[in-house]
């Protein structure tokens, strides 16, 4: 992602849903229609002029698109609406021209050229690719998903970039949102009349070679939504504040501390804010709905329509998703809903949760870095960087202070919520690997594993793989319950519970995550032949061993071990004499790798007795 997205709160908006209306209707006698429409007319030839520079020009910095008018025609619509207050194509440009004109505000163009200064390379990334009215059913849809992503990437790169998250809090307040407002009601009036009808050309799409399409009312709605889920999300942007004095190491260390009400800490207005940002966000839901209802039922059928139902467009199954979703989301503005998780936990359990989605406007908290997450701690980490870290130790310590959030998840409990979030993973003590028993088929059954601590057992039964060419089995302990215990591992392959050994000491420790191979030798079938020039002795055993042991007695002496091997099948032992007997055994060793466990008891060849 473009660290120029960091710019979108305001650059978004400028290209996100421009239109225009040519339906007019006097329903004020003291007005002048007939100056108005002219207005209207001179308005829309501005825009449409704007659009062929915009699209016939070359645009590589902020600066370039000082180049780009759309106050005259803002202007235009304006004094239209003066003349004739229900002229919906006045009312329509300028809703969407008072927010393109917003990059002429010399605070808004300011900080725009502030944050292009302070970052690395690019422009501004693909927000503004699309050039002009929108032309297909594709264009027409409401990016809740990239404006999340982008307002999250603002804050996140105004941790490490300048100008400072409260300057542009102070822009967005006093410059976009009133503008945006003053969008609202001007598309809220267009909206409202199900004659709305206007000819986008080809010179206001950017491309006067395109054949021309129309705006319904449909997409009157869509644009009203749209500019609702925007209006949401900037005020959402305003209930924190976010104060620091710079971005020191120093600064970042004490705005991100958990105790500092100045940073993400509720602002003076704030309730007021989240009530505003509510209400956008149920306007956004019920425009939606709305405006699918006169695609239904006005304009989704017809050819010239920007938006259309069918192959060409939306095909009706998938709005009707949409529909049911977007009903779900206005229930859960208003009360819990029920939502169904599959698969929800690591353990593969499913869910059903309750979700007040409200409730996440209601009433904030004044710190939601306390109320919300458990204790941590922030750190400076070396010369720049800064280090954050949960206080908690062990699972049951990882402790949300609200596990509801606020009453977003009604009922919720902590064991549930850390579950779903998959806290386990990170505060468990996880061993795994996979079983190996390297050709020699010594695996009878289905392997179990047991860990045996002073205090408590653990058993599982390994699962099996295929990776193409042959199967294998893989195993894993989650233990959540104990911490700093020593323990033995043991393994069932078909012969009963065999004791494990690991070249490192065995201990349950909260957070560590390991894995380990089981690998299982056997030595299979051992020959010898002697030979005498020079004397020696060849043993050849039937099965590869990674490290193994030769053991060796002449004559009635006990075996013993005699030589070490690694990656070996055969050994030749040239340190016989002629005349002399010698018996010979091998043993798999008992010493792993660090990555290794191996049986702990060795397995043995047969003996052989040869004389050179």
């Amino acid at each position: 992602m473009s660290r120029k997205l960091y710019l979108l709160a305001v650059i978004f908006l400028f290209t996100l849903f421009i239109g225009c209306e040519e339906t007019t209707n006097t329903e004020d006698p003291k007005g002048d229609p007939a100056g108005a429409q002219v207005k209207v007319q001179l308005a829309n030839q501005s825009l449409e002029s704007t659009f062929v520079t915009w699209s016939s020009s070359s645009f590589n910095n902020a600066n370039d698109f000082d180049r780009l008018n759309f106050t005259t025609s803002n202007t235009l619509y304006k004094e239209a609406l003066v003349l004739d207050p229900s002229n919906t194509q006045a009312s329509f440009g300028a809703a969407l021209t008072e927010i393109l004109s917003a990059y002429a505000d010399p605070d808004i163009n300011a900080m725009i050229k502030k944050m292009e200064s302070s970052a690395d390379s690019g422009f501004f990334g693909k927000a503004l690719f699309n050039i002009g009215l929108f032309h297909s059913t594709s264009q027409m849809k409401v990016p809740v998903e990239q404006i999340a992503t982008n307002s999250f990437f603002m804050f996140q790169k105004a941790i490490t970039d300048p100008p400072l998250i409260s300057e542009v809090q102070t822009v967005l307040k006093n410059k976009l949102i009133p503008r945006v407002v003053y969008a609202i009601d001007r598309l809220n009036h267009v909206a409202s009349t199900d004659t709305f009808r206007f000819e986008v050309t080809g010179r206001m799409q950017g491309d006067q070679n395109r054949s021309s399409v129309y705006l319904y009312p449909a997409e009157a709605h869509f644009f009203s939504a749209a500019v609702n889920g925007i209006n949401s999300m900037l005020e959402g942007m305003m209930v924190y504040k976010f104060e620091m004095a710079d971005y020191s190491q120093a600064s970042i260390v004490a705005a991100l501390n958990q105790d500092n009400p100045n940073f993400f800490g509720l602002a003076s207005d704030g309730t007021t804010r989240s009530a505003n940002a509510k209400g956008s966000m149920n306007e956004m839901i019920n425009k939606l709905l709305s405006g699918i209802q006169k695609l239904e039922t006005i304009s989704g059928n017809k050819t010239d329509a920007v938006i259309k139902l069918g192959n060409d467009g939306i095909r009706q199954s998938d709005l009707d998703t949409v529909k049911t979703y977007l009903n779900k989301m206005k229930t859960a503005m208003t009360q819990p809903v029920s939502i169904h998780i599959e698969n929800g936990d690591r353990d593969g359990n499913s869910y059903d949760i309750q979700v007040f989605l409200g409730k996440f406007f209601d009433n904030p908290v004044a710190n939601p870095k306390k109320s919300f997450l458990p204790a941590y701690t922030v750190e400076p980490d070396g010369e720049k960087g800064i280090q954050m870290h949960f206080n908690a130790d062990t699972y049951d310590q990882f402790i949300f202070p609200d596990p509801t959030f606020g009453g977003v998840f009604p009922g919720m409990t902590n064991d549930k919520l850390k579950k779903l979030m998959r806290i386990d993973e990170e505060f468990a003590y996880q061993l795994a690997g996979s079983i190996q028993d390297n050709g020699s088929q010594m695996i009878t059954i289905t392997p179990r594993l047991r860990i045996v601590t002073p205090s408590k057992n653990y058993e599982i039964t390994a699962s099996r793989s295929f990776n193409g060419w042959e199967y294998y089995y893989e195993y894993e302990f989650f233990i959540m319950d104990q911490n700093n215990q020593a323990y033995t591992i043991f393994i069932d392959y078909g012969q009963g519970y065999k004791e494990l050994n690991s070249a490192d000491p065995l201990v349950i420790r909260a957070k560590d995550h390991i894995w380990k191979q089981i690998s299982f030798y056997n030595p299979g079938q051992l020959s010898a032949f002697a030979y005498s020039n020079p004397a020696r002795v060849t043993l050849n055993w039937s099965n590869w061993l990674e490290k193994c042991v030769i053991q060796r007695s002449i004559g009635s002496g006990t075996l013993a071990d005699y030589q070490n091997l690694d990656y070996a099948y055969y050994f030749e032992d040239y340190n016989v004499s002629t005349g002399v007997t010698y018996n010979y055994r091998v043993r798999t060793s008992t010493v792993p790798n660090n990555w290794q466990f191996v049986l702990k008891d060795p397995l043995y060849s047969n003996t052989v007795t040869i004389t050179p």
